[in-house]
């Protein structure tokens, strides 16, 4: 049977060369597409960590909820006034609740008060020649609703650009308002440490801490 497939391919090329060099060369690219396609999709569908996958950890974007903070941003009004409307509705997602369920506020700027305010931010928000009221209007821990959300908080005690006592001021308020909330303070860590700042001092693993905290938040399993 092999034989005449072979004797009759043999006789079409001599009788029309072109068309059977074609016919050929679409059936070898068929063959090779498919061949590619199933060996990119077995590595693909395979374990690119093996034997580490089960603890590695991806960040999930999701605006119901913060995490960590950067000098020279706005502070955390979003955990304070996640109900103020300021500006009309456009569509159903303009009505949505913007609640975070929760926040975890990492060396925050708070205050717009001296001398506690962060000087830059306080600029950038307020102005310098902003009046009592505005100040007050526009420090989070002035207006903690009572339906706001649990916070974790982190600071460090030689923090030199936003000092410790803007977080004290959060958690004193929040505790007001009887808001759940876990604060950890360390003695050394300075300001902006993340991850790789913290390296070698007592800050140094307080994403566990934060891990196990949104764990029991319901955040993630």
């Amino acid at each position: 049977m092999l034989g005449y497939y072979f004797d009759l391919a043999l006789r079409s090329f001599r009788r029309n060369k072109v068309l059977t060099a074609l016919m050929v060369l679409a059936i070898a690219l068929g063959i090779g597409a498919s061949m590619t396609t199933l060996t990119v999709f077995h590595v693909l569908s395979g374990d690119p960590l093996p034997g580490k996958s089960d603890r590695v950890f991806y960040p999930q974007m999701d605006p119901r909820s913060m995490s960590g903070y950067s000098e020279g941003e706005d502070p955390e009004f979003q955990m304070t006034r996640f109900d103020a409307e300021v500006y009309d509705p456009v569509d159903t997602a303009d009505r949505l609740s913007a609640r975070p369920d929760a926040a975890a506020p990492i060396y925050p700027v708070i205050s717009m008060t001296a001398p506690s305010a962060h000087a830059g931010s306080r600029k950038n928000l307020i102005g310098e020649g902003a009046s009592p009221a505005l100040e007050r209007a526009h420090t989070p821990s002035f207006n903690v609703p009572a339906d706001a959300p649990p916070a974790f908080l982190l600071h460090a005690e030689n923090d030199e650009s936003v000092v410790v006592e803007n977080t004290l001021m959060l958690r004193a308020a929040l505790r007001e308002q009887d808001i759940a909330v876990e604060t950890h303070l360390y003695a050394d860590g300075g300001h902006g440490f993340g991850l790789r700042l913290a390296r070698g001092k007592t800050v140094e693993g307080w994403e566990h801490l934060f891990h196990r905290w949104g764990k029991g938040q319901g955040l993630w399993a």
